[in-house]
């Protein structure tokens, strides 16, 4: 098996992860002999194996079990769903993988013709896996990953830098208009009060000195001098 998918081309021997195209989730290998959707967690109930039987027909092999994909009692119709089971050479447990763009898969079975389908398109785990007739859901598409190759990464679109002119003014402009207008208002009101306050005094203190000299100096009528 030689077909390439989004992350690797598939071969023999290597595990890989079969994740639904619907809801990212991975096919799992859990406990009595079930199969299920659960969330990625890249453990080895999640990595398959692929073992070609024939032309272009492989059993899909669970690295935890050893078990292969089996369609329960060898089932054929809609409906039919798959669990783990050791591998008897059946057709039931026989696989087609045929791609339907995009990377993507429907992973059909040899016996019947249908194809790997997520019960009633669930997004949830726990969902069961059934086989139906190919319909193009996306519930009946699959992802095949090699978890050891990191998945491509988009590049990081850089902001564009601002302008050295609006930074500068920004900057530079406003805050020093504030800090001047600021600094200068105290300095002026504290020298003015101080200067008014002496100003006040020295002309209270000139006036006093005036009325006394203003006494001394006029002279007595003659109506005083005689009623002394």
């Amino acid at each position: 098996m030689n077909r390439k998918t989004e992350n690797a081309a598939i071969q023999t021997g290597v595990c890989y992860m079969i994740l639904s195209a619907r809801s990212g989730k991975a096919i799992t290998a859990c406990t009595n002999n079930r199969i299920e959707m659960r969330d990625v967690s890249g453990n080895d109930g999640q990595l398959w194996s692929f073992e070609q039987v024939g032309d272009d027909v492989w059993r899909i092999v669970s690295k935890q079990t050893k078990d292969v994909v089996d369609v329960i009692l060898s089932g054929s119709e809609n409906g039919a769903q798959i669990h783990l089971w050791e591998d008897v050479g059946a057709d039931n447990q026989k696989w087609i993988f045929e791609p339907v763009g995009d990377g993507l898969y429907k992973i059909v079975s040899k016996l019947s013709g249908r194809c790997l389908d997520v019960v009633g398109m669930s997004m949830e785990d726990g969902a069961g896996i059934q086989i139906w007739d190919y319909m193009g859901g996306d519930n009946q598409q699959w992802r095949i990953v090699d978890p050891t190759v990191p998945a491509a990464e988009k590049p990081v679109k850089k902001a564009a830098a601002p302008s050295a002119k609006k930074s500068a003014a920004k900057t530079t402009g406003k805050p020093a208009a504030k800090t001047t207008k600021a600094a200068s208002k105290p300095a002026a009101e504290k020298s003015a009060k101080p200067a008014k306050t002496q100003t006040k005094a020295a002309a209270a203190k000139t006036a006093k000195t005036a009325a006394k000299a203003a006494q001394k100096d006029t002279p007595k009528a003659d109506g005083e001098k005689k009623g002394e």
